[in-house]
Formats: C-alpha cells, structure tokens, sequence
C-alpha cells in the first residue's frame, strides 16, 4: 500500500530508495508522468515513467535492473523489492518473479502470456506467468 506522507527533501533516502518526486505533496502512485527517484548503486536516478521499459531482477547480483528507452540499463541497490517498484506507478506490473514490465510499453499479450512491446522494443521477449497474469487480469478492464 503506497505510503501517503509529505515528502520533503531530507526523505529521498527513505522508503528503501523508489520515491515518487512531489515535493509538498501527498507520496503515492504516479498519476501522471512526473519524476521519480530510484538509487542506485552509484548515486540517484530521476526518471519519468515513460523513460522505463521493464524492470529485472538479477539473482546474480541479487538486485533489480532498471531497462530504459534508449538502450540504457542501471543496477538498483539491493534494498529495492518489487514492491517499492510497484508502488511507483500503476503502469508497472509484475509479469513474473522476475521481471516488471511498464504497461505503457506493450502493444500485446497473446494467448501464450507471451508480451510484444511498441517498436523499437519489439524484440524484447518478456513472459507472463500465469500466476501474476490473473493479478494483471483483475487490474485492468478487459472487454
């Protein structure tokens, strides 16, 4: 459940490292496409939403990876879970254990759970497991 106090400057470092950036204002999902801050593992990252193709997990290095538009990739710190992630924004979800996938992104899901993404991401193979897809499922509005 997303937290619902004022962020001030000194709180960037709480809430395990994923803050939504509203300086004043109440702390929550992103409505819009407002910044955020992620840490991560040389300092902080401000993005915008759109700017997130998909999060991965690494159990390498026992961190989340964020994939960005233009074929950028940052390590977070290994605070981050996939709940502070997901408490970013409703636009992200949680595709399977291991990856969660920006919504905004994806062009379909065909009946094989498997994601095509909006070019230029389209050769990015992303599966939703079933679990997670009954979740997704329950979200949003399918006709």
């Amino acid at each position: 459940m997303p937290t619902t106090n004022t962020i001030v400057e000194d709180d960037i470092l709480s809430n395990n490292g994923a803050l939504a950036v509203s300086l004043g204002k109440p702390a929550g999902l992103l409505p819009d496409d407002r910044k955020f801050v992620l840490r991560t593992i040389t300092g902080f990252l401000l993005l915008k939403k759109s700017e997130v193709v998909y999060f991965q997990y690494n159990d390498d290095l026992r961190s989340w990876q964020v994939y960005l538009t233009e074929n950028r990739v940052y390590r977070l710190r290994t605070c981050i879970t996939a709940r502070n992630i997901l408490n970013i924004s409703v636009s992200f979800f949680q595709a399977n254990q291991l990856i969660i996938v920006n919504v905004d992104h994806l062009a379909s899901i065909d009946t094989q759970l498997h994601c095509t993404f909006h070019p230029p991401y389209n050769e990015i193979n992303i599966t939703i497991s079933r679990r997670y897809f009954q979740k997704l499922k329950e979200s949003l509005e399918i006709i």
